[in-house]
C-alpha cells in the first residue's frame, strides 16, 4: 500500500510539472515580442548556413548587429562574399567558406577548417526530431550552458519559395524574410526552446498530437495546405 501511495505521489507531482511547464511554455511563446528580457550574444560565434542571400543574409546581418563573429557557409561564393562585405562596417570578425550542404565530406572538412581558423564554433542544425534528440542528450551530458532553438517558419516570401500559394493568407500567410529574422532573433535571444511561425501553428502542432489522421487530413483539406506547391517554380524557375 506504501509503494502504491509513493508512486502515485510521484505521478501527481510528475503531472503538475508538466502542467506547469507546459502553462508557462504556452504565455512565453504567445507574448508579443520584446517583452522577455534578451540575452547578449556579444562576442559569441554564430554559424549561419546559406548567408549568401534571402534568410541566410538577412540572419548574418542582423546577428552582426549583436556583436557575434560570424561564419558563414554557403555554396554561392561570390553571394556569400558580397553578404561579408555588406558586413564590412559592422566592426565584427567575418568568415566564409564555400561547400555544399549535401556532401557530408565537404561539410566535415569545412568544419575542421573552422575549428583552426576560430576561436570556436558550434552549429545547431536539424529537423525536428534531431532537436528533440539533441535537447536529450544536452540534459543527459547536464550541458545547462549549451541552448538551442529550433526555427519552425511557414513559407517565406523568397526566391526558394517561389510560385508557393496559401488558400489561407490570414491565418497562415507567406512571411517576409524581414518579419522571420526578428522571430528567430527574438527566440535566440530569449532562450526559447522552440519558435513557430505563424503563431497559429502552435495550434496545429497540438492538435497534431491528439487528432486522428483523418482529423488532421479534413483541416488539411480546410486550409489548402496540400495545394500550396501546386505552381512552386523555386529559385530555378521549374515548376513541381
Amino acid at each position: 500500500m506504501h509503494e502504491y501511495l509513493e508512486e502515485f505521489i510521484h505521478f501527481a507531482v510528475t503531472l503538475i510539472k508538466v502542467l506547469l511547464v507546459s502553462l508557462f511554455g504556452g504565455i512565453k511563446a504567445l507574448l508579443p515580442m520584446g517583452v522577455l528580457p534578451r540575452k547578449s550574444v556579444n562576442g559569441q560565434v554564430c554559424l549561419i548556413t546559406g548567408a549568401g542571400s534571402g534568410l541566410g543574409r538577412l540572419m548574418a546581418i542582423e546577428f552582426a548587429k549583436q556583436g557575434c563573429t560570424l561564419v558563414l557557409w554557403d555554396v554561392n561564393e561570390k553571394g556569400n562574399e558580397e553578404t561579408k562585405s555588406l558586413l564590412g562596417k559592422s566592426g565584427v570578425k567575418v568568415f566564409t567558406y564555400t561547400l555544399d550542404l549535401s556532401k557530408v565530406s565537404e561539410i566535415n572538412s569545412t568544419a575542421e577548417k573552422v575549428k583552426k581558423e576560430v576561436d570556436y564554433c558550434a552549429s545547431k542544425h536539424g529537423a525536428v526530431g534531431f532537436h528533440e534528440s539533441l535537447s536529450a542528450e544536452l540534459r543527459k551530458l547536464n550541458a545547462s550552458g549549451v541552448k538551442t532553438t529550433l526555427v519552425c517558419p511557414y513559407y517565406i516570401n523568397t526566391g526558394m519559395f517561389d510560385g508557393v500559394e496559401t488558400k489561407s493568407p490570414t491565418v497562415l500567410p507567406i512571411l517576409e524574410p524581414e518579419y522571420v529574422v526578428e522571430c528567430i532573433t527574438e527566440a535566440v535571444l530569449t532562450n526559447k526552446e522552440e519558435v513557430q511561425i505563424p503563431r497559429f501553428l502552435y495550434l496545429t502542432t497540438a492538435f497534431s498530437a491528439i487528432l486522428p489522421t483523418e482529423a488532421k487530413m479534413i483541416l488539411a483539406d480546410y486550409f489548402g495546405v496540400l495545394e500550396t506547391m501546386d505552381h512552386f517554380v523555386g529559385r530555378k524557375g521549374i515548376k513541381a
